[in-house]
């Protein structure tokens, strides 16, 4: 069964709900013989009276006014239709919605850092022919089975985002952080994976500790994972430092490195303690003794759940610390890729490379061509195993968690080129290959989701 590309035109005059079908469409798709249609969208069908139109336009539809509405269909739009005889259903769309957090300001609505991110990808749905639209936990009627979206507009600037009543769509890519979580979004979340013909993907995993234990647990991972633990107060740091000169704290929920902290022997006067504070700045503290250093450090994570781990001997790049982001992505034939690769550098004495505290990005071959470029093949073993491992990674929390869409890992590189496991995120972002302008692979960041859509909900186009 083919999948063709449309035109939506809106019909005023028409008083009853009916959807026109141009000739050469209407003899491409082969529908049957007689009247009515069952038109579907996302979880919304309905039995329609379908006509023939005469058209310049091959691949268009024509809806009445109340067709129009209740669809959420935005006249002069490109979508997607099948048509599958056994049941006479004509399927257009696909419609993916965006479960994501809304800000209501005076001058309109704000995705906050996302918002970038939205307007691309929804530019991407138009091109694909996908009808996009954004919401939150607030905006769905669950007693009418509609959803009070924003649809981007372009214009002038940034566009606009207008607001519209949709059916719940094919499938929803969320898009809330993990520990932004409110009761009412979990809530929602959990009763839409329970609707049948939703499909959901980029779920909430679970935090930092979470995918250790997972990962651990497979062979071909576990070697390039540090040792990690649970920690807990008193946590035995005193054997810790017997076999690691250096350690690290981190919090089990976090983002841009704040509230980790590096602990390292500091000669005779004890240990050193850094932590990463808001906007990348850093506290540094001398500990003398290690039941003091115990009592500074559960003084600061005031009771948060944290993990302990070893510290590792990572190579610097131009005396700055430094890991690799990769973006893991389903393709539009629903196979893992790496979609992109950056060196993300820290900023000056930083303990961490997070590109929001004053780092920057620059790219995996003029880092690794520096620091191991002189060994023949050394640059290239190394990316090969930063890719292996990045799709292994994503294979195997996809078979724990199910559909899960894209994910980024966090990899290092130690002084011997060895790569280390150092951290994997369910909501990933894209900013890196914006600063690193590599346009290539911000549009493959953004086209992928939507092909994935495409894909799973079996309106993979062919071109027709």
């Amino acid at each position: 069964m083919d999948v063709f590309k449309v035109t939506v035109q809106r019909v005023a005059r028409w008083q009853q709900e009916q959807i026109g079908i141009s000739t050469g469409l209407h003899q491409e798709l082969g529908l049957v013989s007689g009247d009515y249609v069952i038109l579907k969208l996302g979880r919304w069908r309905k039995k329609v009276r379908w006509v023939t139109t005469v058209s310049n336009n091959s691949y268009q539809i024509s809806l009445s006014g109340r067709l129009i509405q209740e669809t959420g269909l935005v006249p002069g739009w490109e979508i997607k239709v099948r048509y599958y005889p056994e049941s006479n259903v004509l399927a257009i769309g696909p419609m993916m919605g965006i479960f994501a957090m809304i800000k209501h300001k005076n001058n309109g609505i704000s995705f906050g850092e996302q918002g970038l991110f939205f307007r691309e990808l929804a530019a991407a749905s138009r091109s694909s022919g996908v009808l996009l639209y954004v919401f939150s936990s607030a905006d769905i009627n669950w007693l009418n089975g509609r959803i009070e979206g924003y649809v981007h507009q372009p214009g002038p600037g940034r566009g606009q985002w207008i607001k519209g009543s949709f059916p719940f769509p094919n499938a929803i890519y969320d898009r809330i952080i993990s520990w932004h979580l409110a009761p009412e979004d979990y809530e929602a979340k959990c009763r839409l994976r329970s609707l049948q013909g939703i499909i959901m993907f980029n779920p909430h995993m679970g935090d930092k500790w979470h995918f250790h234990t997972i990962l651990a647990g497979e062979r071909e991972i576990a070697s390039f994972l540090p040792e990690t633990q649970n920690f807990v107060a008193r946590n035995g740091l005193a054997e810790w430092f017997k076999h690691f000169s250096e350690i690290y704290i981190k919090p089990r929920l976090g983002s841009q490195g704040k509230g980790i902290i590096k602990i390292n022997r500091f000669g005779k006067k004890g240990y050193l303690f850094q932590l990463v504070q808001q906007r990348g700045q850093q506290m540094k503290v001398v500990f003398p003794t290690l039941q003091q250093l115990e009592k500074g450090i559960l003084n600061i994570i005031n009771g948060k759940r944290c993990l302990i781990q070893q510290g590792l001997a990572l190579a610097l790049w131009q005396g700055r610390v430094f890991d690799i982001r990769v973006l893991t992505q389903k393709n539009g034939q629903g196979i893992w890729m790496v979609t992109g690769m950056a060196c993300r550098i820290g900023k000056k004495e930083s303990i961490v490379s997070n590109v929001h505290g004053g780092g920057r990005a620059v790219t995996v071959d003029t880092v690794l061509g520096q620091l191991f470029g002189r060994k023949p093949g050394m640059v290239r073993h190394i990316l090969n195993q930063v890719k292996s491992l990045s799709i292994k990674v994503s294979e195997k929390i996809e078979q724990y968690h199910g559909l899960v869409g894209e994910l980024g890992i966090d990899v290092g590189v130690d002084k011997n080129g060895g790569v280390w496991l150092i951290e994997v995120n369910p909501k990933p972002g894209r900013s890196v290959f914006r600063r690193l302008g590599d346009i290539a692979a911000r549009k493959r960041a953004v086209d992928n989701p939507v092909a994935y859509i495409n894909y799973l909900s079996g309106f993979d186009y062919s071109g027709k």
